[in-house]
């Protein structure tokens, strides 16, 4: 994580804020070049989504997003 957040304010998408409230605490917020690459990435994730799942039938892919769902909450539980 800590590699990746590196990476990303050396490319300008993010910056590191002091805290108010935590002055050991730093505060990640995107930066505006972040929030213009937001539209674009997301319409390519769609698309090669979309790709990715185009083999399994209508109700595979409700199965798959389905226990996805499940595998997700289980994680968010640890």
């Amino acid at each position: 994580m800590a590699n990746t957040l590196r990476r990303m304010e050396r490319d300008g998408l993010v910056e590191r804020r002091p805290c108010k409230g935590d002055k050991r605490a730093r505060i990640v917020c995107l930066t505006d070049r972040a929030r213009s690459l937001q539209g674009p990435a997301t319409q390519t994730a769609l698309a090669q989504n979309t790709a990715a799942l185009a083999g399994l039938s209508a109700q595979e892919q409700d199965q798959l997003n389905d226990l996805m769902a499940r595998v997700i909450a289980t994680m968010r539980r640890l």
